[in-house]
């Protein structure tokens, strides 16, 4: 579980803050404010650590790592996929 009892009434800590970041987009805030009805404010704040987690804003965090780490997923893949036709055409072109 990602938070426990002893979260609430606290920061998130940096490094969730610094991942929920850097691997989420507005739209991806977006959603999650209207999938579970927390502001897009109250979001951003707590991600920010300007707010302290609540039970009621967990799930919205909750959500937005979720949508972290599909996209973490995406950008793997794609980068695989660049990578293997890079490669391929790279290799076609003589520069093995």
């Amino acid at each position: 579980m990602l938070f426990e009892e002893k979260h609430y009434g606290n920061l998130i800590s940096k490094q969730l803050s610094d991942y929920l970041r850097e691997h989420t987009s507005k739209n991806d805030y977006a959603d999650v404010a209207n999938l579970t009805g927390v502001s897009l404010h109250t979001l951003r704040y707590v991600v920010a650590r300007s707010n302290n987690l609540t039970q009621s804003n967990s799930k919205a965090v909750i959500e937005l790592a979720k949508k972290a780490v599909m996209n973490c997923t995406n950008t793997i893949n794609d980068s695989r996929e660049a990578k293997e036709y890079l490669l391929e055409k790279l290799q076609i072109e003589g520069w093995s």
